[in-house]
């Protein structure tokens, strides 16, 4: 279900990985393994250097109860089990997915679990749990859950999961260290073509204040916002009976997919041809200044031609509005000068010619506001 690479130890290279029912453990490159402890799932995850706890590794149990949350301090070898909150029926809350809040969070080291339940929150590495205000909301299922580095209007998390049995993801993000959650995009789903999702296997840190949400029909989406709002970005090849199991960001920044047949023994990965530039870094405004953009709206987004961009300012500003490519590359300045207060219609000329996903951002007033634009085929 999952596999962890810890690298060089002083045995060799050191993998980690789950199933419902185990975790296991090779010291040589795969080549043989130990059952190192009883229960495992989908959640593993090592907690990043420069953080409380750095190189403390967490699994989930698998099947049965009581379900618990373990953690391990010596790369694995040896585990220690605790419990998580139970809600009234008395089954345990399990984990799906991990994520740390990073350095320059005022919650930095608290670590989130996202399983069917809701988000359990942790301050001391993971070794006792309480429950976060996404609480019995996710059943069936919390899979992924993201911190994101640079928070935007003060958003530092976003979890994604669905609600019962309806055929649509969701996203929730967080601008308090995951303690409460407030739907994405108010109460607007994550939607795709027709049953084009049910569940969020992967939620995936960008950079700057973006993340990456994959359905597990294939419907990929980013927010450049921190999780507030999301703009469907591709789709992955699927055909009937194919679900999206797990998804990653490459070190080439492309992105990687697994793929499986519901009940058969075959799968695939895919990457994508695109790699993913991180997002623009938000810039508050200063001591005493007001901001200067209330406002950025592109519309339709995905679009088939150049949309419209329209930027909404409190005040008089000097303006800049710059359109990125994938790569992060300089496509176009769409604004350059001082404007007045009120709704401004950007002229995109041809810029966006190309499919693709783009991103157009906007300084005014010492405030900085971007949005990922795609344009299809």
């Amino acid at each position: 279900r999952s596999l962890l690479v810890l690298g060089r130890g002083p045995e060799g290279d050191t993998l980690v990985t789950t199933t419902f029912g185990s975790t296991d453990r090779s010291t040589d490159g795969g080549a043989t393994w130990e059952i190192v402890h009883n229960r495992g799932r989908r959640g593993l995850f090592e907690v990043p250097a420069g953080l409380p706890h750095a190189g403390r590794l967490l699994t989930s149990a698998g099947d049965g109860l009581p379900r618990s949350i373990a953690y391990s301090d010596d790369r694995g070898a040896t585990w220690t089990a605790v419990e998580v909150p139970s809600h009234e029926g008395g089954y345990h809350a399990d984990a799906n997915a991990f994520a740390v809040l990073p350095p320059g969070s005022p919650h930095a080291g608290r670590l989130l679990a996202a399983g069917a339940w809701g988000v359990n929150v942790s301050d001391d590495g993971g070794e006792t749990w309480r429950k976060s205000g996404l609480w019995r909301v996710l059943y069936y299922d919390g899979e992924a859950v993201a911190a994101v580095e640079v928070p935007s209007a003060g958003r530092e998390a976003v979890v994604g999961g669905d609600i019962g049995t309806e055929a649509v993801g969701r996203a929730w993000s967080s601008a308090d260290g995951g303690e409460t959650w407030e739907p994405a995009d108010g109460q607007r789903l994550l939607e795709g073509p027709p049953n084009a999702s049910l569940g969020v296997p992967a939620m995936l840190s960008l950079g700057g204040a973006g993340v990456l949400a994959v359905l597990i029909k294939g419907t990929v989406y980013r927010s450049d916002d921190a999780g507030a709002t999301w703009a469907a970005v591709g789709r992955t090849p699927m055909e009937t009976g194919h679900f999206v199991r797990s998804a990653v960001l490459g070190p080439d920044r492309r992105l990687y997919v697994a793929i499986s047949i519901s009940g058969l023994g075959e799968g695939w990965v895919w990457r994508t041809r695109e790699r993913f530039a991180p997002s623009p870094v938000p810039q508050e405004s200063g001591p005493g200044e007001e901001g200067g953009v209330l406002g950025l709206e592109v519309s339709p987004n995905p679009s088939r031609g150049a949309p419209g961009v329209v930027v909404t300012l409190a005040r008089p500003s000097e303006v800049e509005a710059v359109l990125y490519d994938g790569l992060g590359r300089r496509v176009a300045v769409l604004a350059s000068g001082r404007y007045g207060a009120g709704r401004h219609a950007l002229v995109l000329d041809g810029a966006m010619r190309v499919p693709g996903v783009y991103v157009v951002r906007v300084v005014a007033g010492g405030e900085t506001t971007a949005r990922a634009v795609t344009v299809l085929r």
